[in-house]
């Protein structure tokens, strides 16, 4: 169901007697969606007061790799 920060959750609570699987169609986070941040172009997933301004871009920023970084982590826990 794309709930790929549970998968810790799930590892730590079942001690390995079971796998977890994983079908990723549509990441939580995109390297077209760091790009749009990026460029502070105005999108559906960057309103244009972020875009516009150059503190909430850099924040945003941050927040997006903060995601990235903790998502990957937790995409490395399925077996399959």
């Amino acid at each position: 169901m794309g709930y790929a920060f549970t998968f810790h959750v799930v590892a730590w609570f079942m001690k390995g007697s079971i796998q977890i699987g994983a079908y990723v169609h549509y990441p939580t986070i995109s390297t077209d969606m760091l790009a749009r941040v990026k460029a502070r172009k105005a999108g559906h997933t960057n309103r244009g007061d972020v875009a516009g301004s150059v503190v909430l871009s850099r924040g945003k920023m941050w927040y997006y790799r903060l995601l990235m970084y903790h998502y990957s982590l937790a995409l490395y826990r399925p077996s399959f």
